[in-house]
């Protein structure tokens, strides 16, 4: 099993702990993801499980990509599309997505923003508060929308989506002010019981199941929870014309990127 981070010590240690082959990934570099796909071995199936939830100010990486789109999104998607275009390609590809896409679900998180990938990728949330918290819930309504896409464009390809819940006991939480973070891990145990909350261990199961069971838990394009139950899905996810848009200008967006084409998602278009 390989186990890809950001942080070689981090990474060495979680993939000690399993077994498995660790390898360092940075979501927040294409190239960083392009040298990857080229250096890894042949892959079964491929977990894009990574995410950044950033409250404060928006940040920009150095491929000119709000954070969060990039990290939770596009890198993901550069990941496993250059996986697919290998001559051994992975036959399964899980997302991880969350309840907080969907408006209807009153989550208490920001309703994301529903249009223009474009403006979503500067990181543009318009007036809103609590735009960071926007680019979170709208970053995981991409996932889970490219869901449906990727298996309806590859029926040959199982894709499949977990929704893990809220979760207390993970570093979701790190970007907030200390106070809060540390409150959020010290009350974990107690969020654990709420009907919508998880931990990473039963939620874990579930990834695992929908990466290696035979077969998997339920059919390609569908999104379950940390129960095992098929998941509630909003309108928008579940648009065969949103979720083909997505891939369409997600995927000119790092074709701009790989030729050198000026591609700065602050301009105006």
């Amino acid at each position: 099993m390989l186990v890809g981070g950001r942080d070689q010590i981090r990474t060495d240690q979680a993939a000690a702990e399993i077994g498995g082959e660790p390898f360092v990934l940075d979501l927040d570099s294409l190239a960083a993801v392009h040298a990857t796909v080229n250096a890894l071995p042949h892959v079964d199936a491929v977990v894009c499980n990574a995410g950044l939830q950033i409250p404060g100010a928006k940040r920009t990486t150095s491929d000119g990509f709000e954070e969060t789109f990039q990290v939770n999104f596009l890198s993901h998607l550069a990941l496993v599309d250059g996986l697919l275009a290998r001559e051994d390609p992975p036959t399964r590809v899980i997302w991880v997505g969350s309840g907080t896409h969907d408006p209807a679900q009153h989550s208490g998180m920001p309703h994301p923003r529903e249009d223009d990938l474009k403006a979503i990728a500067r990181g543009d949330m318009g007036t809103v508060d609590n735009a960071g918290r926007r680019r979170y819930t709208t970053s995981k309504l991409l996932t889970t929308a490219v869901t449906g896409g990727l298996a309806r464009e590859r029926p040959d390809l199982y894709v499949g989506c977990l929704d893990p819940g809220l979760m207390a006991a993970t570093g979701l939480a790190r970007e907030y002010p200390a106070p809060i973070a540390r409150a959020y891990v010290a009350l974990g145990r107690a969020i654990a019981l709420l009907p919508f909350a998880s931990t990473p261990e039963r939620s874990g199961a579930q990834l695992a199941a929908l990466a290696l069971d035979d077969p998997p838990p339920a059919p390609s394009g569908t999104t379950i929870d940390f129960r095992g139950k098929a998941a509630r899905i909003s309108d928008r996810a579940r648009d065969p014309g949103f979720q083909d848009e997505i891939l369409f200008i997600a995927r000119g967006l790092l074709r701009d990127h790989a030729t050198n084409t000026p591609n700065d998602p602050s301009r105006t278009e």
